[in-house]
C-alpha cells in the first residue's frame, strides 16, 4: 500500500499563512472547491471541535444554512458528514505518523470510543482496523470519491467540455 510523504504538505500556504498538514491533505484532495468552501474546510481541519454557529461566524457567515448552501455547491457533502471525514482523515493521519491507536485518540478529544469506532464504520463501510490497513491515501480517495465536482465549466460552455474547447483552439 502507498504510504503518502508528509514533509512537502506542510509547507503549504493559504492567505499567506501555513496550514496544517491535516487542512493541506483536504485541500489538496478537494482541489476544485471554492474561497469560501476552503475557509470551511480549514476551520474544521484546524478546530475540529467547533461549534457550527461559531464556524459560520468565522467565515463570515449568518448561519449554518448558509454554509450547507455552499458546500453543496462545491458538492461536499453536508456538514455533519464532512466534519467526518476530516476527523477520520485526521485520525488516520495520527496512526501514519505516530501509530496511536483510536481509542487514545477519542481520549484526547474527549470523545466516547465506542462513537468513534461506529464512525469509521459508519462513514467507510469498514472496521478501524481495516480502514487503517488500507492507509491514508485510499480513505482520501474516497473522500474524493463521495464529493461531486460542480459541472458548472460545462454549462457556461453550451455543453462544451474543456478538453472539446482546447481541440477546437
Amino acid at each position: 500500500m502507498e504510504r503518502l510523504h508528509w514533509t512537502r504538505v506542510d509547507t503549504r500556504f493559504y492567505n499567506g499563512q501555513m496550514l496544517q498538514p491535516l487542512a493541506a491533505l483536504m485541500l489538496a484532495t478537494l482541489h476544485w472547491i471554492s474561497p469560501a468552501t476552503r475557509e470551511v474546510v480549514i476551520q474544521l481541519s484546524t478546530f475540529q471541535g467547533i461549534r457550527t454557529d461559531v464556524l459560520a461566524r468565522h467565515i463570515t457567515r449568518r448561519s449554518r444554512h448558509q454554509i450547507a448552501r455552499i458546500l453543496a455547491h462545491d458538492g461536499l457533502p453536508c456538514l455533519k458528514k464532512l466534519r467526518m471525514w476530516v476527523r477520520l482523515t485526521g485520525w488516520l493521519l495520527q496512526w501514519e505518523s505516530e501509530q496511536t491507536s483510536l481509542y487514545r485518540l477519542a481520549i484526547a478529544q474527549d470523545m466516547d470510543p465506542a462513537a468513534c469506532y461506529r464512525a469509521v464504520k459508519k462513514l467507510t463501510g469498514l472496521s478501524w482496523r481495516s480502514a487503517r490497513a488500507r492507509g491514508l491515501a485510499w480513505l482520501l480517495g474516497e473522500l474524493g470519491k463521495s464529493c461531486r465536482p460542480p459541472i458548472a465549466i460545462e454549462k457556461r460552455s453550451g455543453g462544451v467540455t474543456p478538453a472539446a474547447l482546447v481541440r477546437q483552439a
